[in-house]
């Protein structure tokens, strides 16, 4: 099986499969248009992939990961890890929703189109890079430094509170009769 990419500035990023096992012309495109995927942790993620033209009969799968290491994310046979949904507005459409994004769901997200009668994969689109930003982290660095000002702050002032006191006492006299003769 021989694969041809195709890559485009400003468009979509599909694959095309122009030979495969037993079918000597198929056409067939996983395109997923989005290279990255920016979230901050909580977030519902949108990761879209729509399946256009003919090819073998078999599932279509959503795998994260890189090289020979994928992990089965979901499936549209009812499979999936928790938080994930499909999200299909039609027959083409292979889009899902990552509910609660957070670093460890970060990684690159592959929808996948299977060979039913090898089991095998058939064409994998291009991928998506999902990116979580753990905005707790962001916010407990705004508070870490407000409380470290904070903190400056109300050390200086005792500081030249303190000193003041000090002279203050220095140049205020005694009571009479309680003084150096």
């Amino acid at each position: 099986m021989s694969r041809q990419r195709r890559k485009k500035r400003n468009t979509p990023r599909p694959l095309s499969l122009v030979s495969g096992a037993g079918n000597p012309e198929p056409d067939l495109w996983i395109i997923q248009p989005q290279e990255l995927v920016l979230a901050t942790t909580g977030d519902t993620v949108f990761l879209n992939c729509t399946v256009l033209g003919d090819g073998p009969s078999g599932p279509r799968r959503w795998f994260r990961g890189t090289g020979l290491s994928w992990e089965a994310i979901y499936n549209f046979e009812g499979i999936s890890h928790p938080n994930m949904t499909a999200a299909r507005a039609s027959s083409r459409d292979f889009s899902i929703l990552l509910q609660g994004a957070s670093a460890e769901r970060a990684g690159t997200y592959y929808c996948v189109k299977f060979q039913r009668k090898l089991n095998r994969q058939y064409l994998s689109g291009p991928g998506i890079r999902l990116r979580v930003k753990d905005l707790l982290s962001v916010f407990t660095l705004v508070v870490l430094g407000l409380k470290t000002m904070t903190l400056a702050a109300l050390l200086l002032a005792l500081a030249a509170y303190w000193r003041r006191r000090q002279q203050e006492d220095i140049k205020t006299p005694g009571p009479a009769g309680l003084g150096p003769p």
